[in-house]
């Protein structure tokens, strides 16, 4: 069986979530992440901006959380689905989300 590569808004959504915790932020909030499955970030800055729009004070604190999460959407492109929910088992949750809304 082949490994489930994660789509592009599910990569958006991870990459954004990625970015802001790994930048020392809180996890978005349920609300955010229920939010983000429901209207899907259509880019790795559009993500940024959903988790960490509340964080940033100068656009070079916007150039840093989209430079991350290009990072790590570089990153999580060459992983599984498997892979990640193994992984950062924080996430596991929110892929099940993903699931459920059809996202």
């Amino acid at each position: 069986m082949a490994a489930k590569k994660l789509t592009k808004p599910r990569l958006f959504i991870l990459s954004g979530i990625f970015a802001v915790t790994n930048m020392g932020m809180a996890m978005p909030s349920k609300a955010e992440l229920d939010r983000a499955i429901k209207h899907p970030p259509t880019s790795v800055n559009n993500s940024v901006m959903m988790f960490a729009q509340q964080y940033m004070e100068t656009d070079e604190h916007a150039d840093m959380f989209c430079e991350e999460a290009k990072g790590w959407f570089k990153d999580l492109s060459k992983l599984d689905e498997e892979k990640i929910a193994t992984t950062w088992r924080d996430v596991a949750p929110i892929l099940k989300a993903m699931d459920v809304a059809g996202l």
